[in-house]
């Protein structure tokens, strides 16, 4: 919440006497009414990150949730393709023709040990999405991330 401008109360935004002459980044840089996405801040955070290393300093990741911070850390890539739209646009209309409990299973298929309880039948978006992210390799969720030799890490 704190990289929305004019959202201070509420959100334990620090202030410019806080911050005590310390850079601090990332902070009011968008309007509230503007989407902000988990990958457009690993975008924008991996920016911030490389601007303090290039100076020399060390960056220090704090705030947000979890999913934000270790989409940076692990190095998740979440561009947007046009064959994933295309994908997920037969998919929606596969879960439109055979429902959602058949999608559930053939989610099961591509990952037999995901945790199936947050995906329900009811949702064509949801299993759309995650049968999207398993199709061009086959991969489980669990195996999504970058290998560690090519991810930027923010932490080196």
């Amino acid at each position: 919440m704190q990289i929305y401008r004019g959202m201070d109360i509420g959100t334990a935004k620090v202030t410019h006497t806080e911050m005590q002459g310390v850079t601090h980044h990332m902070i009011d840089i968008v309007d509230p009414t503007e989407v902000y996405s988990v990958s457009r801040y690993v975008e924008d955070a991996n920016k911030a990150v490389q601007d303090i290393l290039a100076r020399g300093r060390l960056p220090i990741i704090a705030g947000g949730t979890n999913l934000y911070i270790d989409s940076l850390i692990s190095g998740l890539d979440f561009a947007e393709r046009a064959e994933d739209n295309a994908l997920r646009e037969r998919l929606n209309a596969q879960y439109d023709e055979l429902g959602g409990e058949a999608m559930i299973e053939t989610l099961r298929g591509f990952d037999p040990s995901a945790r199936q309880s947050s995906t329900r039948p009811t949702s064509a978006a949801s299993c759309a999405r995650s049968r999207s992210t398993l199709s061009p390799a086959r991969r489980s969720p669990s195996t999504t991330r970058k290998p560690e030799s090519a991810r930027k890490s923010t932490t080196r």
